[in-house]
């Protein structure tokens, strides 16, 4: 997987998928960035964060997905492969169902997804 590094960036969400719909990138493609400003959470809402916060989305195409993942399940997989991910760091992350990064009783993150043609975009 290719990943690109930005200083800063709106949204690495909206970010990548202008890059898909400019046929600009060869998949899987991730973009990380250490400042996000316009981030996206679920139902429209805004996302904010600070430097130092992880700022990450990857787009990967549908028919790289597992078989027996229903595409309804993508945000789900791929936060519980995120905290796994972070357990093994030693973090004390966990999820609340059904895709939201807690530490404590204080939300720090979430998983979403979004569909572009046949990429699915997860950050």
């Amino acid at each position: 997987m290719k990943i690109t590094y930005l200083k800063s960036v709106d949204s690495t969400q909206t970010y990548l998928k202008n890059l898909i719909l400019k046929s600009e990138i060869k998949l899987p493609h991730a973009v990380c960035a250490e400042i996000q400003n316009a981030g996206i959470g679920s139902r429209n809402n805004k996302w904010s964060g600070i430097e130092g916060n992880l700022f990450l989305s990857f787009a990967i195409k549908l028919s790289d997905l597992p078989k027996d993942l229903k595409l309804e399940s993508a945000s789900i997989y791929f936060a519980y492969i995120l905290k796994e991910t972070l357990a093994e760091e030693n973090s004390k992350v966990f999820l609340k169902w059904p895709n939201d990064f807690y530490v404590n009783n204080k939300k720090i993150g979430g998983m979403i997804t979004n569909i572009v043609s046949d990429v699915l975009i997860c950050g």
